[in-house]
């Protein structure tokens, strides 16, 4: 039977995310793809969740101590302000964006606080919204289109990779830098 929701781990996975690999979670919210990360990575990884929301933060934070995660770290930031976050510039191997793009006024300050982050050769992995109606989720005009995510992340100058199977709710692109 087929899987109704997404499934993190084997998404993280499917993009291309390993042992070892530096990672960056950009709003991560409560974690849903943070822990999976930290536990692929290993402890020879390192995961850094951001967000804007600092009881998010903290959730993470005692969600890692109680499955013995020590690979996690998180930062306060403003995905919305340039040069907000405090991931160091071609740190990371690997980033991560679910579900944040449309609610940013300026999703491209995102795009480029990813690109600085992404080491040469770092993929990004983008899950949002399908942009059609859903038994659940946002309302339709609050999504963005695949072709709207994909175009800020080519403007930046990010090579597309290719899909990856996420559920019917849900799109997964991944890009490279």
């Amino acid at each position: 039977m087929k899987q109704k929701f997404v499934n993190p781990e084997n998404l993280l996975r499917e993009a291309g995310l390993a042992p070892g690999m530096k990672i960056v979670d950009m709003g991560c919210g409560g974690g849903f793809f943070t822990l999976p990360a930290a536990r692929i990575v290993g402890d020879q990884g390192q995961v850094w969740g951001v967000d804007v929301l600092e009881q998010a933060l903290e959730n993470i934070v005692s969600s890692a101590r109680l499955n013995h995660l020590k690979n996690i770290k998180t930062f306060r930031c403003d995905l919305d302000s340039p040069g907000s976050c405090q991931v160091p510039e071609l740190s990371c191997d690997f980033a991560m964006v679910s579900k944040v793009l449309p609610q940013l006024k300026h999703p491209n300050y995102l795009v480029r606080e990813i690109y600085k982050t992404l080491k040469t050769g770092g993929k990004v992995l983008i899950v949002e919204w399908k942009n059609e109606s859903t038994p659940f989720g946002p309302p339709q005009e609050q999504r963005m289109s695949q072709d709207v995510a994909g175009e800020h992340f080519a403007k930046q100058g990010f090579k597309f990779l290719g899909q990856v199977e996420t559920d019917k709710y849900h799109y997964g692109l991944v890009f490279q830098k």
